[in-house]
């Protein structure tokens, strides 16, 4: 049997589609429980009404609104079979989802999760090929990691040598984790986010990950939906988010796994982060924020001096308010142009 959990919020256009996918699964021992974090009773509710004749599809409101985390959290704890899942609200499943997780968990007790690969869709369903967007080709998922059980001290460094959270690394991408449920309430069931950045939901896996050994399906079986603007989306140009998140990280990994070995695309990402933080300092019109920044960036990876954003912050932070005025014109640029290759569809971007 699979627990099921659906945080649902604002969105009625989308949940039917994540429904159907988890009816269409080939494993069928699953609860669904649909959580709307609100008072319920409106358009949301009324899409999910529609197939609550199924005895395995549940609709609960949480009175008010709780935050996601909260949400998340009351879905993981609501039931009690011995795999727990989480669909977003706008997500959809290949029809075998279940079934490989289920499989994969059966013939590897040890393991305290199993994830994949994901693909991208816009709000029409249409795919997006983010690997490209970013100047990568795109990779079979197995080119990336390969199929199998790891233990923590090897996750770890083949996390941030193979960047699998994408640009911000570190990432386990909450939409294709099946977890065992004596390993989530081994960590308190429960998503923090009290924490100072993004991905809450990220944070209680790679506390499991750092514990257990965790498993890894070389498939993308799961689509999920990306919207702009979204929060995720407009954090991106956020250093000193990636500053306190990398460094939360590597506190963590260090206090779990004190003998790990990083490799050095750990100090290159902690690199890129305060470059980040140090153009913020110079959109802000605060050169000394922005020259504290670009020196803990070279400190922190002195390959980063050849990083062109580098030599261009040092230039705007000499030229003071005419520097400020250049760098916010080249980033507005920048974000236009982001939005353009991540949010349009790879069937009609342009060449």
């Amino acid at each position: 049997m699979v627990d099921v959990g659906m945080p649902a919020y604002r969105r009625p256009e989308f949940i039917a589609g994540a429904i159907e996918s988890v009816r269409a699964q080939t494993h069928t021992a699953w609860r669904l429980v649909v959580s709307e974090n609100g008072p319920g009773g409106g358009a949301v509710e009324a899409a999910v009404r529609a197939y609550t004749d199924d005895p395995r599809i549940r609709y609960e409101a949480t009175g008010r609104n709780l935050g996601p985390a909260a949400n998340w959290t009351r879905l993981i704890r609501a039931g009690s079979a011995p795999y727990v899942t989480v669909i977003q609200d706008d997500d959809v499943w290949d029809p075998g989802f279940l079934a490989s997780r289920v499989s994969f968990l059966e013939r590897n007790s040890s393991c305290a999760f199993v994830f994949s690969g994901e693909r991208m869709m816009d709000g029409d369903a249409r795919e997006i090929a983010v690997e490209r967007t970013r100047g990568m080709p795109e990779r079979d998922v197995s080119e990336v990691l390969a199929e199998g059980v790891y233990a923590p001290e090897e996750f770890f460094p083949a996390m941030y040598r193979h960047r699998l959270g994408g640009i911000h690394t570190p990432s386990i991408s909450s939409g294709g984790v099946m977890s065992r449920r004596s390993a989530l309430e081994s960590e308190g069931a429960c998503f923090d986010d009290s924490l100072p950045f993004l991905y809450w939901d990220v944070e209680l896996y790679m506390r499991m990950a750092l514990r257990f050994p965790i498993g890894f399906l070389a498939l993308r079986d799961v689509a999920q939906r990306v919207h702009h603007p979204s929060i995720t989306a407009d954090s991106a140009y956020d250093g000193e988010r990636w500053v306190r998140y990398h460094d939360y990280y590597g506190e963590l990994i260090r206090r779990r796994l004190p003998g790990v070995k990083l490799p050095r695309q750990f100090k290159q990402l902690r690199g890129q982060a305060y470059i980040w933080a140090a153009l913020d300092g110079i959109e802000q019109g605060n050169r000394r924020k922005s020259a504290r920044y670009l020196g803990r960036a070279v400190r922190a990876y002195p390959p980063a001096l050849a990083n062109p954003r580098v030599p261009a912050a040092a230039v705007a932070v000499v030229t003071g308010d005419r520097g400020t005025r250049m760098m916010r014109r080249i980033r507005d640029r920048l974000r236009r142009r982001n939005e353009i290759l991540v949010y349009e569809p790879a069937d009609t971007r342009r060449a």
